[in-house]
């Protein structure tokens, strides 16, 4: 168990697993995320990452700066307060 940060991490290991070549960033990342302005509706957000399947979301500025991440499940939680309110 090693720590990372505020978190404990385990790391399994397969001995007999053949060794795997290094993989980039580059190489493993999606394309184009899905990005949304700090003024979008809640509700318009989660119908976005749920058709997306996303479970974060970035926020950013007009300009691409990025300003923050909107978890779906905080997102959810807020519509459903709402909604009892």
């Amino acid at each position: 168990m090693r720590k990372v940060g505020s978190r404990r991490v385990a790391v399994l290991v397969d001995e007999s697993a053949e060794p795997v070549a290094p993989v980039s960033a580059k190489e493993a990342m999606t394309l184009g995320p899905s990005t949304v302005r700090p003024s979008l509706e809640l509700e318009t957000a989660v119908e976005r990452m749920r058709a997306q399947n996303l479970t974060t979301l970035p926020v950013t500025r007009s300009d691409g700066v990025l300003i923050g991440v909107l978890r779906r499940e905080d997102a959810e939680q807020a519509l459903e307060s709402l909604a009892r309110a």
